[in-house]
């Protein structure tokens, strides 16, 4: 390969997002590069950022800061659900703006986010959110929320019929 491509070459996408998953030593730098490369499949750059989220740090907290600014709106609203860090206040300032994006999907992400944030025990807000993650066949994720609704309110039915739903799709 290195006589037909010569020394250098960079490595493929795909190998870069397995190393990630295998939480590699190494792959963090790869993944941050892979999210901010607008010469990558978008899909590829959105798993490389989803994958960042394992990796905390100022870099990683830096490529999701850069993401919320991409001209892709898959990258924004991956940016938006996983963008973590230590300083509520400038989360908060991060995520505010992307209340307007121009696309529906990042300004449903921010106002969920944004909402929780500000009550994360509040029941309506898990409910919406876990109600959005069904709708988009993201199953896991709701039932996360759905466990978190009953731990924060044992006593409301909801959240149990919610889990079970969810758990049906699974099935």
């Amino acid at each position: 390969m290195t006589k037909w491509y010569g020394p250098g070459r960079r490595p493929h996408y795909g190998s870069i997002i397995e190393a990630g998953r295998k939480r590699l030593p190494g792959a963090q730098r790869n993944l941050i590069k892979l999210a901010g490369d607008p010469l990558f499949p978008v899909i590829s750059r959105a798993t490389a950022l989803s994958l960042l989220n394992s990796y905390p740090g100022e870099e990683t907290s830096r490529a999701f800061e850069l993401a919320l600014m991409d001209e892709e709106a898959l990258i924004r609203r991956t940016a938006v659900e996983f963008l973590r860090l230590g300083d509520p206040g400038k989360q908060i300032n991060l995520i505010v703006p992307m209340l307007y994006d121009p696309v529906r999907a990042v300004r449903m992400e921010a106002a969920l986010r944004r909402s929780l944030e500000l009550e994360p025990t509040n029941m309506d807000y898990l409910y919406a959110l876990a109600d959005y993650y069904v709708k988009v066949a993201r199953f896991q994720e709701a039932k996360a929320i759905a466990e978190q609704m009953i731990a924060k309110h044992p006593s409301k039915k909801i959240g149990r019929d919610l889990l079970d739903f969810i758990n049906r799709k699974l099935k």
